[in-house]
């Protein structure tokens, strides 16, 4: 009888396995069969379009576009030409051959958000806000953002000419730039003017040479024996390099984690402060700005869970996304965003942002003082009258 029971679990266990795996194998098949469905539709479409489009299309252009629409997952993924990704890395070194500006496009439009102190825009008068129309006479409507950016650089010396609309002025007029190199130096500094104890430190991104360029603005203020306390300015601040925001971010938290990473799998990873990195140790306000995002935030965030200061301004804007750089070959590339981060209180601030201590809103046609050599616009007088309290 013993024998008989043992035949029949045997069988049953057999015939258990072999069920499995006949299950594996339909799902394998089906996935793969599906999968081959996707990419027969892709390679269909690319065919119509080979065959029937107006005009012809060459094939890189295709691929680069079922590249750039499988990337385009959020607002922050993309892909990168050959133009962009230049410009990505160059951005992040923080020197790159221009006219100087920083811009934004708004439906097909080129809209200058800032002009580099010092660079060839600057010297020639354009203006944040100014819309660039032709770049050596073709119409920026037409062209991609790295072709864009591909014509307005070049070799130092060189010429381009633009097209520019000033809506303030409603005035259209033409420009002629010479080229320059453009080392961005992201920190900056000044007196606060009539404040004899008072600097002002203008952060403008977060490259790999700001935390350098930050330590060499505290000795030129140390150096004057005399600052007791300073404002940074991060308003407007898009971010920029995460490691650059965590080391500047230690500057100004003494202890403990400067930020949470979370990934896909919902992995969480404390990021500590830098060892080593000096602690600012001194009375500071942040001023920020609905512009001050991504690494800006990183900071922003520390600073005000570990109450280490105050911060002065209007709600930042709210990126709490992280986004890596993977090379698809030698020129081209993606970004694509790979985890979340948190505060060091564990907070989400992605679409949320972060609220100042002190709301303090722009007047009505008021523009933001950069390192103001007289009369600073309201958020900075604010920014002023708190750091006197904590002197």
């Amino acid at each position: 009888m013993s024998e008989f029971k043992w035949s029949k679990a045997f069988k049953y266990a057999l015939a258990t396995t072999a069920l499995f795996f006949l299950m594996v194998y339909v799902i394998i098949n089906v996935l793969v069969a599906v999968n081959y469905a996707h990419l027969g539709r892709l390679s269909k479409v690319m065919e119509i379009i080979s065959k029937e489009y107006v005009e012809e299309v060459s094939l890189e252009k295709l691929v680069d576009g079922a590249i750039e629409g499988m990337v385009n997952l959020d607002p922050y993924s993309e892909f990168h030409t050959a133009e962009e990704h230049e410009w990505m890395m160059n951005h992040i070194e923080g020197e790159f051959g221009g006219i100087g500006i920083y811009y934004k496009t708004e439906q097909d439009r080129l809209v200058i958000t800032e002009v580099i102190r010092g660079a060839p825009a600057e010297k020639e008068g354009l203006e944040a806000g100014d819309e660039i129309l032709r770049v050596d006479g073709e119409d920026v409507a037409h062209l991609t953002q790295g072709e864009t950016i591909t014509k307005m650089r070049g070799p130092e010396g060189s010429q381009v000419t633009v097209d520019v609309f000033r809506g303030s002025t409603q005035e259209h007029f033409q420009q002629v730039l010479t080229r320059a190199i453009i080392s961005v130096s992201s920190v900056e500094w000044a007196p606060y003017p009539g404040e004899e104890d008072m600097a002002v430190v203008y952060i403008s991104t977060f490259n790999k040479r700001t935390f350098n360029d930050f330590d060499g603005v505290l000795k030129e203020i140390d150096a004057e024996n005399r600052y007791k306390g300073v404002i940074i300015d991060l308003r407007n601040n898009p971010g920029g390099e995460l490691n650059a925001g965590i080391a500047m971010t230690s500057r100004f938290v003494p202890q403990g984690p400067v930020m949470y990473t979370v990934d896909r799998r919902g992995a969480m990873q404390s990021m500590n402060r830098r060892e080593g990195v000096e602690f600012l140790n001194r009375p500071f306000v942040l001023l920020v700005n609905e512009n001050s995002a991504s690494a800006s935030e990183v900071l922003i965030g520390a600073v005000k869970d570990y109450e280490t200061g105050s911060i002065v301004g209007t709600k930042t804007f709210g990126k709490g996304v992280i986004q890596s750089l993977f090379s698809l070959d030698e020129d081209t590339g993606i970004k694509l965003t790979v985890q979340k981060y948190l505060t060091p209180h564990k907070k989400d601030v992605h679409g949320v942002g972060i609220e100042p201590d002190y709301l303090v809103q722009l007047e009505k046609d008021e523009k933001i003082t950069v390192l103001p050599e007289e009369t600073p616009d309201s958020q900075m007088q604010k920014a002023c009258e708190v750091l006197r309290g904590r002197i």
